[in-house]
């Protein structure tokens, strides 16, 4: 058990308490459904703003109105974060996120970018857990009670109520339905 990963947990457990698993997601970037529309979609809008801010900076230095280059720069700013800032993101969340079960059957995930944050399942009361597996032996867990009719921010990942991307899920699962 990496010992890194557990500093990391420590806080989160109850005395006498002990992780019996602990890992992080997979690195790399990882693409989801929703961006076979996402990112055509994001390249032709990023470069339509970026063509029509560069053409109004040509116009500009003929002394007109700087107030269109000025509006242009929050669209130039989410055509980066859809186009490449996202995937940037979730990286760097993915790499301060840690997962973790305890020998008393509670699950810990501890995320956050600037402010880390630890939430906490107790599996017994947790109302449905469900994997899928790659071939490769990879995979996610999914353990909340949210609606799964529910797209809302589909291309935002969440990393709470979930272990994203972990090697050896089916073997994570089964220890997970053993505290139930």
């Amino acid at each position: 058990m990496n010992t890194l990963l557990w500093e990391q947990l420590r806080p989160a457990l109850l005395s006498g308490e002990n992780l019996v698993w602990v890992d992080r997601p997979e690195n790399g970037i990882k693409l989801k459904p929703i961006d076979i529309f996402l990112i055509p979609f994001s390249i032709m809008w990023g470069g339509g703003v970026f063509m029509a801010f560069g053409a109004n900076i040509i116009h500009f230095s003929r002394d007109e109105s700087p107030f269109f280059s000025v509006f242009l720069i929050p669209f130039l700013m989410m055509a980066f974060y859809i186009t490449i800032g996202r995937f940037i993101h979730e990286y760097m969340i993915r790499q301060r996120t840690v997962y973790g079960i305890t020998d008393r059957g509670r699950i810990l995930i501890k995320t956050g970018l600037f402010k880390n944050s630890i939430s906490n399942y107790e599996i017994k009361y947790l109302p449905r857990v469900e994997f899928s597996e790659k071939k490769d032996r990879t995979g996610s867990i999914k353990f909340n009670n949210s609606n799964p009719y529910s797209k809302r921010n589909q291309w935002i990942t969440s990393f709470k109520g979930k272990f994203l991307q972990i090697q050896h899920v089916k073997e994570v699962y089964q220890l997970i339905m053993s505290y139930r």
